[in-house]
């Protein structure tokens, strides 16, 4: 089975983006002890498919692979072999990334040997290094081990048949350096919502010229911290200028790694029904209606890193017609008003008080609502199933039964709403 955890052979590395980053070490296992010796060579020494070796390993932000060395014993000088990077396979390597030839040192103790000048780009994620003796090359080495702080998922080939295999007890030494990729990503916010596309179901329904409110999230998802100078935050419209909220900042104006910057912006609410002819309009809000959209925007100074995110809104309406405008209306995709009540004659029946009326809220659970119809919300349903409810009495007739269920069905594995006014979703 896949062991879940890498021990202190990865390691994070920070530079600041004012200051060219270096390659740093980010996997290094440590030298192979002479105890056990990995037999690693082609297929003109292990007939008929030679015999490679390779480790699992993790990075949490996108680097640039510079150097990849294996712990090898005598090596002859100008032996060829193949060090190469697998996506992950699970227990063992999948599809291949990247190949390059390494030769030996000629070395007559073990020694680190591999390849340099790399410039193998990897995004977060698991990988796989692999050291081979590929058709046509001619190395035949082994690699010591074990090693003081192994890899913990390591595989070889077979000899047999030429095929991965996990076998996690090689203790292979292994070294990979690289440079780090600055990243940052935005998440862009109108009166707390994300709202990211014209239809969803959390776009703001706002007055004209009422006041909105835009929050923009920044975080630093890369290795490399930022000066404050460097995090360059815009929005798409002009004469909206996000500002840094020194509150979200631990103190030091440096957007370290994994820190979020939290950006504010503010205007007053178009009347989308005559805008002007500076903005973008797309249609939205779940009937076509005029709908405000405007993107954030971060970039890295003196790079080519940036992050976008839209966000959007709609003035007041009446998308289900029931009389209740949307900017009130507990439940605005489906008819709970005074024109068009429910089954029960009821108008805005919220039995729950969390804001989304009864007929497009199956979340039910209890003590806390998860955001989410499923089964534990089937369950709750049982439970109250032929009383009165109320909670799972959805369309207000009195009675929960084969009607409230069809409309959990409607809503399985959806959130509640949308609503006006609605308790923030987990």
């Amino acid at each position: 089975m896949k062991k879940l955890r890498q021990l202190g052979a990865v390691y994070a590395f920070i530079a600041f983006f004012s200051v060219a980053a270096n390659a740093a070490t980010i996997v290094d296992t440590g030298p192979g002890a002479d105890s056990n010796y990995w037999v690693l060579a082609g297929a003109s020494v292990l007939a008929p498919f030679g015999q490679f070796l390779a480790a699992e390993f993790s990075i949490g932000s996108s680097t640039t692979v510079t150097d990849i060395e294996g712990w090898m014993s005598f090596n002859p000088s100008g032996a060829d072999g193949t060090i190469a990077i697998y996506l992950d396979g699970g227990d063992v390597p999948g599809a291949e990334l990247y190949a390059t030839t390494f030769f030996g040192t000629g070395s007559l103790d073990s020694s680190w040997v591999g390849a340099s000048g790399l410039s193998w780009d990897l995004a977060a994620g698991t990988y796989w290094v692999a050291f081979e003796v590929r058709d046509g090359q001619t190395l035949e080495t082994s690699m010591p081990s074990p090693s003081s702080s192994p890899l913990l998922n390591e595989a070889v080939t077979s000899r047999d048949t030429g095929n991965w295999s996990g076998f996690d007890g090689l203790d292979l030494g292994v070294r990979i350096s690289a440079v780090p990729i600055p990243a940052v990503t935005i998440e862009k916010l109108t009166n707390g919502r994300q709202a990211d596309g014209a239809d969803d179901y959390d776009v703001p329904r706002i007055a004209p010229w009422s006041t909105t409110n835009w929050t923009y999230e920044v975080t630093n998802t890369g290795y490399i911290a930022f000066l404050e100078s460097d995090v360059l935050v815009s929005d798409s419209q002009t004469g909206v200028t996000p500002v840094l909220d020194v509150a979200s900042d631990d103190g030091d104006l440096i957007l370290s790694p994994d820190e979020t910057w939290t950006y504010t912006a503010s205007a007053l609410a178009l009347d989308l029904a005559l805008p002007p002819g500076d903005v973008t309009i797309v249609p939205g809000c779940n009937d076509g209606r005029n709908t405000y959209e405007n993107t954030g925007r971060v970039d890295v100074a003196n790079t080519t890193v940036f992050d976008e995110d839209n966000s959007h809104y709609c003035n007041m309406g009446d998308v289900d017609a029931d009389g209740a405008t949307d900017s009130a209306d507990n439940c605005f995709l489906v008819p709970n008003g005074p024109l068009i009540p429910d089954a029960g004659g009821n108008v805005q029946l919220d039995t729950d008080g969390d804001g989304y009326g009864n007929i497009c809220d199956t979340d039910i659970d209890q003590p806390d609502n998860d955001g989410l119809t499923n089964s534990l919300d089937v369950g709750e349903l049982k439970l109250q199933f032929l009383t009165a409810g109320p909670d799972a009495d959805f369309n207000g007739d009195g009675v929960v039964n084969s009607l409230d269920v069809g409309i959990l069905k409607l809503f399985f594995l959806q959130p509640p709403g949308p609503s006006c006014c609605g308790d923030p979703l987990p």
